[in-house]
């Protein structure tokens, strides 16, 4: 896929146009089915922003990987701060944050949805 596309999911996580989104914008890159279904989306920060994820259903589980800046992801009661090359894995059922620290940040943020048995 080429940078310029793929789905906006939108910057604010409303699902609007990302043009309209200061904070910054949320692009869907894949999408994988097997055991589980697996989104794949570039997750980029204005310098400053802050995006407040709501909870999910249960078994979603998210992982992200910083490639620019430095941001504080995971839980919203415990997140945790992150430079380039970091990672981290975390259950999605709660509440969760995704902030820019010192400048804007991107990261690879994965989304696993399991799949249930029929």
């Amino acid at each position: 896929m080429r940078a310029d596309e793929g789905a906006h999911v939108g910057g604010n996580g409303d699902g609007g146009n990302p043009a309209d989104a200061p904070t910054g914008d949320l692009r869907l890159l894949d999408r994988i089915s097997g055991a589980a279904l697996l989104e794949v989306y570039d997750l980029t920060i204005s310098s400053g922003g802050r995006r407040e994820g709501r909870a999910h259903g249960p078994g979603l589980v998210e992982r992200a990987v910083v490639t620019e800046g430095s941001m504080l992801l995971g839980s919203a009661d415990e997140p945790v701060e992150l430079r380039v090359g970091d990672s981290i894995r975390y259950p999605a059922h709660r509440s969760h944050v995704y902030a820019a620290l010192g400048g804007p940040a991107r990261a690879v943020l994965l989304v696993e949805y399991t799949r249930r048995a029929p």
